[in-house]
Formats: structure tokens, C-alpha cells, sequence
């Protein structure tokens, strides 16, 4: 990541490339909130780490495959910021 960003300004940068898609952005922002809200929104997306993001898949997702596509398009977008 280029700058220090947040986990609420990364989900704020991703709803807003999210905008021409409106059905994918009603599908996939609250999944990625729910996600901010476990880590905290205030929390550097830097220092998210790959145990963080397990922990959150075990104790939240119960390891459901298709919440998982919006989480992994969010770290994909977080990590270009």
C-alpha cells in the first residue's frame, strides 16, 4: 500500500469504485463492512495480516465460500491503495 489508510477509508475507496455497479456494490459492501467492523475501522490496513484475515473466516464466515469473494475483492482493491 502506497499510504497509510484506514479499514474505513479503504471501504470508503471501494464503495465509490463500486458506483457504476450498483447490484455489486449492494451485494459486496456489507459483507466488507461487517469486515471493518471486526477489525475496527480505524485499524491501518498495513497492519492487517493474513491471521487477522483467517481468524475473521473461522469466527465469522464459518468458512462460507461465496462471502468470501467479497472479501477478497476489498484486500485486492486495499492493497493497491
Amino acid at each position: 500500500m502506497a499510504e497509510r489508510i484506514t479499514a474505513i477509508e479503504a471501504l470508503k475507496h471501494f464503495e465509490n469504485s463500486l458506483a457504476l455497479e450498483p447490484e455489486k456494490a449492494r451485494a459486496e459492501v456489507p459483507a466488507v463492512s461487517r469486515f471493518v467492523d471486526f477489525l475496527g475501522a480505524e485499524r491501518q490496513m498495513a497492519a492487517v495480516s493474513a491471521a487477522d484475515v483467517s481468524r475473521y473466516v473461522k469466527e465469522q464466515l464459518d468458512g462460507t465460500p461465496e462471502h468470501l469473494e467479497p472479501l477478497r475483492s476489498f484486500l485486492a482493491y486495499a492493497s493497491r491503495l
